[in-house]
């Protein structure tokens, strides 16, 4: 076999190297991942609330602030490494811009500008390392939550339910549950812990196990909103607090019993089309042991749909800043007649995902749609892989 020729190796490297790389990618580089880089680094700084234009007015103030802050951040050792790294580089550029004619080649500069190229490079060799590792956690507990969350469509009586959620990070802070209770009824729970990442997934899971743990006690909504916000109270920080939409259904009235707990407003779209939206009912859970919770009922036709979602889904943005808003949602309810909970559910999260035209997310995609069917559904049929066949 003929060995490739240099060109072609080189094409090779080329093309493995750039893969997956376009011109969208390449810029935002520069522009909003920086932005977001320059607010990471100067958090708790004088320069937090400096406009770019105040960042170029005063050019070498700012540089010495980013640099200590960038440093701050790193180890000990690896902020001495640093330094170093920067002493040597200025020494090499100021000996090779003023060489001496009787000098070594080997002492003009050039070995300390490489060692301080080198030592850079060890520096970004080791965070590249330590952002692996914690990618790797963080894939981890990802899949960790994602098992936590029910999967598929759930569907008892006259009704079904299914939840959708794309975190903004590898972790989310937004949640949805669904729970059939031995009594028949079924509580459905749409959540969003304030803040993103880890955090709030930590906060995300306490609350699902208090949430499972108080299931067998049959609360209604309003009890059960207030004996979360007093867990919420003793087990969580005063910083963090959770929104959430909590309904409890009962098929064989289908009426449905709710408490809004500072959520957006679920849309209820009717099957002749009419919009209704579901105002909060009390504020937010973890915020106030004074806090409390008023009860509503709603009652859902055959055909009629419920869709609670997260800020995530109204906030998102496209690249011209346009927000997706409630006018987003209404568009959508009009393509949602005789669509399937599940496939309602995975339409607007795509719609929101298209109308961001795949930029970054900056806050959390989830959504829970619960419909009521015009008859009631006999038992799944279970699938050759263990899951049911409740899609419709």
């Amino acid at each position: 076999m003929a060995k490739p020729k240099f060109g072609d190796r080189a094409r090779t490297f080329i093309d493995d190297y750039t893969r997956d790389l376009t011109a969208r990618d390449l810029q935002r580089v520069f522009t909003r991942e920086t932005r977001a880089m320059v607010s990471f680094f100067t958090q708790g700084t004088q320069q937090a609330d400096v406009t770019q234009k105040d960042l170029l007015r005063h050019p070498f103030r700012n540089a010495r602030q980013f640099f200590l802050a960038f440093a701050m951040r790193l180890t000990a050792a690896r902020r001495m490494l640093y330094a170093g790294a920067a002493v040597l580089f200025v020494i090499g550029l100021i000996d090779g811009l003023t060489p001496d004619p009787g000098e070594p080649l080997w002492d003009t500069g050039i070995v300390k500008l490489l060692v301080a190229f080198g030592l850079i490079h060890l520096i970004l060799l080791l965070e590249v390392a330590d952002r692996l590792t914690l990618k790797h956690e963080l894939n981890v507990a990802r899949d960790i939550q994602r098992a936590m969350l029910p999967a598929g469509t759930l569907t008892v009586g006259t009704i079904e339910a299914h939840g959708e959620t794309q975190p903004a990070n590898t972790v989310g802070g937004d949640f949805f549950d669904i729970l059939p209770r031995v009594d028949g009824q079924v509580l459905v729970i749409l959540g969003d812990v304030a803040g993103k990442g880890t955090p709030a997934a930590l906060l995300m899971a306490l609350f699902l196990a208090m949430t499972r743990t108080l299931l067998d006690e049959a609360l209604p909504p309003a009890v059960l909103a207030l004996r979360l916000n007093e867990q919420l109270m003793r087990h969580s920080p005063r910083s963090r607090f959770i929104t959430a939409f909590i309904a409890l259904f009962d098929p064989r009235t289908n009426e449905m019993r709710y408490v809004n707990a500072g959520q957006n407003p679920p849309m209820v779209r009717r099957v002749s089309g009419r919009l209704e939206w579901l105002p909060p009912t009390g504020m937010a859970l973890g915020l106030s042991r004074k806090a409390t919770y008023e009860e509503n009922t709603l009652t859902l036709g055959p055909g009629d749909l419920l869709l609670a979602y997260s800020d995530g889904i109204t906030e998102a943005e496209s690249p011209a800043g346009v927000a997706f808003e409630d006018e987003g949602l209404r568009v959508l309810a009009d393509q949602m007649g005789g669509l399937s909970a599940g496939l309602v559910a995975r339409r607007v999260i795509d719609e929101v995902k298209a109308h961001t035209d795949d930029s970054v997310l900056f806050d959390d995609l989830t959504v829970l749609v619960c419909r009521r069917l015009d008859t009631e559904a006999p038992p799944p049929i279970p699938m050759a892989d263990g899951s049911n066949n409740d899609e419709r």
